[in-house]
């Protein structure tokens, strides 16, 4: 699950300027380490975990070696990987060169699998003064649960 704060700040632009905003802010953004990775893949298969440290490292060199040759790279379920250089716009056409090229950035584009388990991460923001927001109590009067309704989904926190 990945859960969300409410925080405020005061708007400097816009139309709520001078006003103060809340939005949802990430708690922690926990990490799989390489490490990981290959303990998972070794264990899902029938390679050592230094096996799949020495295809991680080949990929790595070979998809380096095609951004650099100006290839878009496709990792199959993965994704796509491919160099975006855009260029500042100018008045006149003899000023166009190399030097008015902008640094190039990897952008990448994920595979439907991968946009799929994005949208079906679970998410939760902890804000008990949010509409639609009930607090459940047991019998002691303590609070057990707490719920959210969101259009049809509802959201179920047990404590």
């Amino acid at each position: 699950m990945i859960e969300f704060q409410v925080k405020s700040k005061k708007a400097t632009l816009g139309k709520n300027k001078g006003q103060t905003i809340y939005f949802a802010q990430r708690l922690a953004h926990p990490r799989k380490s390489l490490s990981d990775i290959e303990r998972s893949i070794a264990f899902a298969t029938t390679l050592t975990r230094a096996d799949v440290r020495a295809c991680i490292v080949a990929l790595t060199d070979i998809v380096e070696g095609y951004l650099q040759d100006g290839f878009a790279v496709d990792l199959g379920e993965l994704g796509m990987l491919s160099l975006m250089i855009s260029s500042r716009q100018l008045l006149k056409e003899e000023d166009v060169s190399a030097q008015t090229l902008r640094a190039p950035r990897v952008r990448y584009f994920p595979k439907s699998k991968i946009r799929q388990a994005a949208r079906a991460a679970s998410l939760s923001v902890d804000n008990p003064k949010a509409k639609g927001c009930e607090d459940t109590q047991d019998a002691q009067g303590t609070l057990s649960a707490r719920w959210w309704r969101c259009g049809d989904l509802v959201l179920l926190l047990v404590l």
